[in-house]
């Protein structure tokens, strides 16, 4: 059953270090509790949103953009918190007012759903949500909360929420109640910061198996609520998949493994490394201790090994870079080998220039390439060489002294050693 209903979140509590946590900004498995309680009701059908808090400072609006300012959000206001419930339930033409509070995090979807559609089943004029003798949010007519209030909505018949519940249930001789799990009804203040990480946290990951994907250990794994991973992706310890990480079928995540805001393909390996603001592609095997810097793409079967570091650059299909090498601002195209030890130098100082390396190049180990230069298809640069030039395709670059041995040079000299 459809229920038509707005939202509005209380940010502040009745005690001092509920209105801290909200204020510091502290996120639970990466997101805060106030963007908790917002995306619930969201997803429980809400039609609008108002953020209200009772100080004049706007100190919670942090990563809430997405709410305030698209169809479904109508904005954050501080100051004078009746005023603004009155102006928004006076403004939005739901036939239900939920109200919530910022610091329960754990209350979910269904449980709104279910309360909102007993609420207007029974035809209450409200309905507290409630676990034992705690109170998670209210259910109101819409009507029956604006009659609460002189005209202006300046001021209240009703000191408290709880007051006007109280005064609407004498009214009319019912009393609407919800319960919910006691885990649901955790805040802050009763339930402290640690307990409620460790439940979000084992809801995420449950989820996450159902949806078949495979955990070895749940230890030091922190994940994202809106990540999405295929069905047979292992994750072993130590990984950390933060806001905006899409992840394909049959990977391999960690070891020791940080994604932030990257795509990354079907049957990849990512083995103590991370990965930033990126896209990996399918069967491309990065690690360990790889750096995977912003803006990069890594083509299909591609090779990052050991202590490589990849910067705003495309590496192409099946291209291997093994170890101890740096890539940056580049354009890299398929089947290349890098040999350990070499370097894109992109900076001049004062501006960063590409390189780019056609299909089938052969880097030489410890070969520098001093951007901007190209290296044309199926060139190859000798081991040891500072490439400053265009290195034609079919060619062989050699860019270094020749060698001069002076014999006898070391006889009879004697060496310090520690």
């Amino acid at each position: 059953m459809s229920v038509d209903f707005c939202t509005a979140v209380l940010v502040a509590g009745d005690y001092q270090n509920e209105r801290d946590f909200i204020a510091s900004g502290m996120e639970i498995q990466f997101k805060t509790s106030l963007a908790y309680v917002v995306g619930t009701a969201h997803q429980a059908g809400s039609r609008g949103l108002c953020i209200v808090d009772g100080n004049e400072k706007e100190r919670y609006a942090s990563g809430m953009e997405d709410y305030f300012w698209g169809e479904w959000g109508s904005g954050y206001h501080t100051g004078q918190p009746w005023k603004q419930l009155f102006i928004f339930a006076r403004e939005n033409a739901s036939d239900l007012l939920l109200i919530l509070f910022g610091y329960t995090p754990l209350l979910q979807e269904g449980s709104l759903e279910q309360a909102l559609a007993h609420h207007q089943a029974q035809f209450y004029p409200v309905t507290r949500l409630f676990s034992a003798e705690d109170t998670v949010g209210y259910i109101f007519d819409r009507q029956r909360f604006l009659d609460a209030f002189s005209d202006d909505g300046a001021e209240p018949l009703s000191k408290t929420l709880s007051d006007l519940a109280d005064v609407l249930d004498e009214e009319n001789g019912i009393a609407g109640r919800f319960a919910v799990s006691a885990e649901e009804a955790w805040t802050v203040h009763a339930a402290g910061v640690l307990d409620i990480q460790n439940v979000m946290k084992r809801r995420i990951l449950n989820r996450l198996i159902r949806e078949g994907v495979i955990f070895h250990s749940a230890d030091g794994v922190m994940i994202h609520p809106d990540v999405r991973i295929g069905k047979g992706t292992a994750v072993y310890p130590g990984t950390i998949l933060k806001a905006g990480v899409e992840v394909g079928e049959g990977c391999i995540l960690g070891p020791n493994t940080l994604v932030l805001d990257s795509k990354v393909g079907n049957n990849t390996t990512l083995n103590a490394s991370q990965v930033y603001h990126s896209t990996i592609g399918d069967r491309v095997a990065i690690g360990p201790f790889c750096h995977i810097r912003p803006n990069s793409t890594l083509k299909d079967d591609a090779k990052i090994g050991d202590f490589v570091e990849v910067k705003n650059s495309v590496i192409g299909e099946s291209t291997h870079i093994s170890h101890l090498t740096y890539v940056g601002d580049s354009d890299v195209g398929a089947n290349v080998n890098f040999g350990c030890g070499c370097v894109t130098v992109n900076f001049d100082g004062k501006q960063k220039h590409r390189c780019t390396i056609g299909d089938n190049a052969f880097i030489g180990c410890n070969t520098n390439l001093v951007a901007p230069v190209t290296v044309g298809r199926n060139g190859y640069t000798a081991a040891g060489s500072t490439i400053t030039q265009d290195v034609p395709a079919d060619s062989l670059a050699i860019a270094r002294a020749r060698q001069v041995n002076k014999e006898g040079y070391a006889k009879g000299r004697t060496r310090n050693s520690d």
